[in-house]
């Protein structure tokens, strides 16, 4: 199989979870990571079983702490940027 066709099955197994037509526990088992990393990109991790999730995150780790700890640089920057243009204008006044 090409990467493209396994990308299409992945897909295809993520929008039958979604809507109920197919199981996760169905899903082959070479697939399942990638299943559940599809389902958790598109917000449907909670179709995946407990059992499995533990054990992918044990092997991946957490894919919802993840973006919660790269939103706190992205805050903590702000406050630096709008301090910056501040440093550069009290610079501008003392070279005048």
């Amino acid at each position: 199989m090409s990467k493209e066709q396994i990308l299409l099955l992945i897909k295809r197994y993520s929008i039958s979870i979604i809507r109920g037509y197919y199981e996760f526990k169905d899903v082959h088992v070479n697939l399942k990571p990638h299943v559940t990393r599809c389902l958790d990109n598109h917000g449907y991790g909670h179709k995946v079983d407990d059992e499995f999730r533990k054990t992918y995150e044990e092997k991946y780790g957490s894919e919802k702490k993840e973006p919660e700890a790269e939103k706190e640089p992205e805050e903590e920057k702000e406050p630096e940027t709008s301090e910056e243009p501040q440093a550069t204008e009290s610079e501008e006044t003392t070279e005048e």
